[in-house]
């Protein structure tokens, strides 16, 4: 099998499915809030759903055991997203700051442009966006070491 090196538009591209996968996974809508280093949910109605396959695949740690179990596509590919994303985000070996994090999470994950306008006044941009960039060059360092 040829792996090939992820790029900056690869990390993008999955960050930007982060908030539409943990809404497949819970099957509703689900707010999301950055706080103390890191990203909350907040939903209407307890998800046994989600506590189930999360038990589940912490355990198995690999998806086609779950696709052979009948789980849907959708929910195997959620699960994927969001722990590729999770794992970019917290990992001690890519060493994310929390203000790396946090311009992730508001610049790519949420698009909330009314909280980051307010997030880059208390910012220069131009430190936002060194902030982004640095994050990303990370999670790349590491992706192209591991192939």
């Amino acid at each position: 099998m040829i792996k090939k090196p992820v790029t900056k538009k690869d990390i993008i591209c999955y960050l930007q499915k982060y908030r539409r996968a943990i809404q497949d996974i819970f099957s509703q809508v689900v707010h999301l809030y950055f706080k103390s280093g890191k990203i909350h949910f907040e939903y209407p109605y307890y998800s046994p759903r989600y506590e189930k396959i999360k038990r589940k695949i912490n355990r198995v740690r690999d998806f086609n055991t779950l696709r052979k179990e009948g789980y849907p596509e959708t929910l195997i590919k959620a699960f994927a997203i969001s722990e590729l994303v999770e794992f970019w985000l917290y990992s001690e070996k890519i060493n994310l700051s929390d203000l790396e994090r946090e311009c992730l999470f508001w610049f790519y994950i949420i698009h909330d442009f009314e909280y980051y306008d307010k997030f880059n006044k208390k910012y220069k941009k131009s430190d936002v966006r060194r902030l982004i960039d640095s994050a990303i060059r990370k999670i790349l360092k590491y992706n192209n070491n591991a192939i």
